[in-house]
Formats: structure tokens, sequence, C-alpha cells
């Protein structure tokens, strides 16, 4: 399986650990732990791909570390983790112009 960006949250809202996963829109799941909302997400990444495959849609590429690298660079901090540093980036662009970004190697 693509290893692919997780973003995970605890959600006061919903009373459960949260997974987003930013490459995959709308792909996330949630759990009573940490550990089961990520291994939910894993499911949930699996069959994100597979009904995207039946439905000839595009299977976005993981993030890959030269863009995160590109982001450090540019001036965030680079102590900060890889899930924080693309929860900046969707807080500053918003998840559909991220994801434009990406898809054209152009985030700073």
């Amino acid at each position: 399986m693509l290893k692919y960006m997780r973003i995970s949250y605890w959600s006061e809202a919903d009373g459960c650990w949260v997974v987003e996963i930013p490459e995959l829109t709308g792909c996330q799941a949630d759990g009573d732990t940490l550990t089961e909302a990520l291994n939910n997400a894993d499911v949930i990444i699996e069959e994100w791909i597979e009904t995207s495959k039946r439905l000839g849609r595009e299977i976005p590429e993981p993030i890959n570390e030269a863009t995160i690298q590109s982001v450090i660079e540019s001036g965030i901090d680079s102590e900060i983790s890889k899930e924080r540093i693309i929860t900046q980036l969707i807080k500053k662009y918003g998840l559909t112009e991220f994801e434009a970004r990406l898809n054209a190697n152009v985030l700073h």
C-alpha cells in the first residue's frame, strides 16, 4: 500500500480520534483510540483507492519527501512534524487549493 500522510487529532465534538488523509479527498477514519483510528484509516485508504480505480478516477501520489523539504526550506520550522506542515498548508490554502498546488508541485 502507498504511504499517504495521515493527520490525526482528538475531536471533542465527535468524542473520538479522527485521522484525515489530505491527498485523498474526503478520506478519513475515526476510532475510540488513536491506534484504532490509524488502523481504520489503513482500511479506508484501501477502500478509497479500490473505489477510485473501479470508477476510473486518478489515484493521487502520496506527498513526497521533496515536497515536504521544499516547504521546510521555504521558512516553516524544520522541527515541525510533516503532519503539522500539511495541516498548516491546508489552513493556508484550503483543501481544494492545497490539492491543486500539490498536483502542480507549486506549494510555497
